[in-house]
């Protein structure tokens, strides 16, 4: 194995996830990427994520799971509401094929990483709330055996 395997890692907890002003950015932005990805199926193909904007919207998605998990490491509990829009976006970003298998490149590995930790951190913290806790159980099982498969095709 040489250098060229290695993973660069991403900037868990980025500088400004702890602003007000982007935090609410991020969800109202997760809200919208939701509908937007709920009217896959109804648009026209044309319409579908370009390649070229897979890789930032996986990234969002990362991104605004890692705030929920900022502010809830700061005890900033986020409004059930603002948890729901970001976990809605992160499930649904996962069911589309394409940004799924992205997401289990080794390229994004620590992202695959950080969602993961993220969202284990999240139904920890998070077991007030049981109406969430079974989605994020579901989502944190599928992200975790979804890895494990990866990693076994790339030991055999």
């Amino acid at each position: 194995m040489g250098d060229k395997s290695l993973v660069m890692h991403h900037h868990v907890f980025l500088p400004g996830l702890g602003d007000a002003d982007v935090y609410h950015s991020l969800v109202t932005l997760c809200r919208a990427l939701a509908q937007f990805l709920l009217s896959l199926p109804k648009i026209p193909p044309s319409f579908h994520i370009n390649q070229d904007k897979e890789a930032d919207i996986l990234k969002f998605v990362v991104m605004s799971v890692e705030a929920v998990s900022w502010h809830l490491v700061h005890e900033q509990v986020p409004l059930s509401v603002d948890l729901q829009a970001v976990l809605d976006c992160c499930c649904l970003t996962l069911q589309q094929p394409t940004l799924w298998t992205l997401l289990a490149s080794a390229e994004y590995m620590t992202h695959a990483c950080s969602l993961i930790s993220c969202t284990r951190f999240i139904i920890e913290a998070g077991k007030a709330m049981p109406c969430i806790i079974l989605a994020l159980c579901i989502l944190h099982t599928l992200i975790a055996l979804h890895y494990l498969l990866l990693f076994t095709q790339l030991l055999s």
